[in-house]
């Protein structure tokens, strides 16, 4: 028997808390009201991921050491949310490569609902993580999905903490140094993992910096 509200379904079992700290006010509460009441085909138009570059998940995501341990411990394999975030490369609590699941031929029909128990008829292979960044970063996004993580993109003034910092010429911010020093933080192999596409992975920050109250994605 379902005794959740409606708010704590949001809650607990779809991705709306990870989106939400990186969401103006205004767009949490049209969300939610579609979420609610509507058919929720406004839901990518309103947070504006129609319009970004964040690459969606076509099909669900899995940790092979998850699934292995859910079937040991509650006899039935099922989708994890953290795995299901874009930016989530690694899972977070067993630092192995998360995979995608491939439908068969059978199984690409949009009204069909693929439970994660189908993977127990698949050999699933398990790739250790060799990268900390991943790992972290993906521990971060875990962190904001489970509330355990003090962001609001509403809250963060990004020009002021820069001027702040080192990254100063002058009055104007040095975005040479900035991209330099992200990419001793994070390294470049992390970096182009994420941004493969780019010319360069991080031509994307002098706009986060100067116009932190548009859509970005999350991991940027």
């Amino acid at each position: 028997r379902i005794e959740n509200s409606v708010d704590e379904v949001i809650r607990k079992y779809t991705l709306y808390p990870f989106y939400e700290p990186f969401l103006r006010f205004d767009k949490r509460s049209r969300i939610l009201a579609d979420l609610k009441h509507g058919s929720g085909s406004l839901i990518h138009i309103i947070a504006g991921i129609n319009a970004s570059n964040i690459m969606r998940l076509k099909y669900p995501r899995y940790c092979p050491q998850c699934i292995l341990e859910s079937r040991t411990q509650i006899h039935e394999a099922y989708w994890q949310r953290v795995h299901q975030i874009p930016g989530v490369l690694i899972c977070p609590i067993h630092s192995v490569e998360v995979k995608e699941y491939k439908p068969t031929l059978s199984e690409h029909n949009q009204s069909l609902f693929i439970a994660a128990e189908r993977l127990s008829s698949r050999s699933i292979s398990i790739v250790r993580n060799r990268n900390n960044t991943l790992l972290e970063l993906s521990r971060i996004l875990d962190d904001v999905l489970n509330h355990r993580m003090d962001f609001d993109i509403n809250t963060v003034d990004y020009k002021s903490m820069i001027r702040k910092s080192p990254y100063m010429k002058r009055s104007s911010i040095d975005y040479v140094s900035l991209v330099d020093g992200m990419i001793r933080c994070y390294g470049m192999e992390a970096l182009t993992t994420y941004f493969p596409n780019y010319r360069h992975p991080l031509q994307w920050v002098p706009s986060v910096v100067r116009r932190p109250t548009k859509y970005f994605e999350p991991i940027k």
